[in-house]
């Protein structure tokens, strides 16, 4: 294996784990029992199209297809986690209220 073909499969790893986050925090947001705000439930909605986007490219990549660029991928899914982590903290203090 070559020395791009591990930092492929680094990315790929990472994109992975970063993946399962995000899915463990639309998990979260899910559940909460407090009516949430159109806004914030559209949002929510626009997040999860786009990590299934990216699923889509990192299964991509991991199948070899070239459907993508591994730190693009990353980039993104990096993206994503952020911004569900500030919708998944509007969604928990919805909940206190």
């Amino acid at each position: 294996m070559s020395q791009v073909d591990r930092l492929i499969e680094q990315h790929i790893l990472e994109s992975e784990s970063h993946l399962r986050h995000i899915d463990e925090l639309m998990d979260q947001a899910r559940e909460t029992s407090a009516p949430l705000h159109p806004a914030l439930q559209a949002r929510l909605s626009e997040i999860d199209q786009m990590r299934q986007a990216v699923a889509d490219d990192l299964a991509g990549l991991r199948m070899d297809t070239g459907s993508g660029d591994p730190v693009q991928v990353r980039s993104t899914l990096q993206t994503l986690g952020a911004e569900l982590e500030k919708a998944l903290a509007a969604v928990m203090d919805t909940g206190r209220h």
